[in-house]
């Protein structure tokens, strides 16, 4: 997929790929598929992540274009930055599985992992702890190092530092000492948020049907090769 030129074209793939997400899986299903490869609760929790992020990712993006559209454009750029970390996750799931397909992981620490990337909080909200965000961005910018250049620049705007606060809302004037306020964010941020959405399309493609598929495919043949050894690593 090429990235569509305008906001509009955006909104219609994103309304595309959502016609066709995912609405039902179950853990039968997956025993019944391979009953060796799929007594590992991982595999469920894999394919119920990418599920996950699928939904958050393209309401996210769909929700900033909406917001674009009407002028909104820090808003806009807040969920940008909040799509990026959710689509990193897909990423850095995959790299764990083919991390232990190439014999550089533990499967038994994936186990775990999968369950902390699911069910994690930072609040107490449940007894697992979550995976470290930046730590997830890190591992998912060695495949798109544009994750993180996005990410830094877009959190530029989320914190109130310079870019969120005097670049956006004023004309400042430090040699009058005067300033007037206003909503500046449109006419100086352009369409660099729109830009973004474009090429995170692409990487999710990329991952969602190609990537993620061939993955999890290989994955389970590993897990049936290595079976018994799994067994008595428990």
């Amino acid at each position: 997929m090429s990235v569509p030129p305008n906001l509009e074209e955006l909104q219609e793939v994103i309304k595309q790929m959502q016609s066709q997400l995912c609405e039902e899986i179950s853990v039968g299903g997956l025993y019944a598929r391979n009953a060796t490869a799929h007594k590992w609760k991982c595999t469920y929790r894999h394919l119920l992540l990418r599920e996950l992020v699928s939904w958050r990712f393209l309401d996210l993006l769909s929700n900033a274009l909406l917001l674009e559209a009407n002028k909104h454009v820090i808003g806009a750029r807040i969920l940008v930055r909040a799509a990026i970390e959710t689509f990193a996750i897909l990423t850095y799931s995959i790299e764990k599985i083919e991390a232990i397909m190439a014999n550089q992981a533990s499967f038994h620490e994936f186990n775990e992992t999968s369950h902390k990337l699911i069910f994690g909080s930072k609040n107490d909200t449940t007894n697992t702890t979550a995976v470290n965000i930046l730590t997830i961005l890190k591992q998912a910018s060695k495949v798109y190092p544009l994750l993180q250049e996005m990410y830094d620049e877009l959190s530029e705007t989320t914190h109130p530092n310079w870019d969120g606060m005097d670049f956006s809302y004023s004309n400042a004037s430090n040699k009058e000492m005067s300033a007037t306020f206003g909503f500046f964010a449109g006419e100086r941020f352009t369409s660099s948020q729109v830009v973004m959405i474009g090429i995170l399309l692409e990487f999710f493609e990329i991952e969602y049907n190609d990537r993620w598929n061939s993955n999890f495919e290989h994955f389970e043949q590993w897990l049936i090769t290595h079976n018994s050894y799994l067994e008595s690593t428990r």
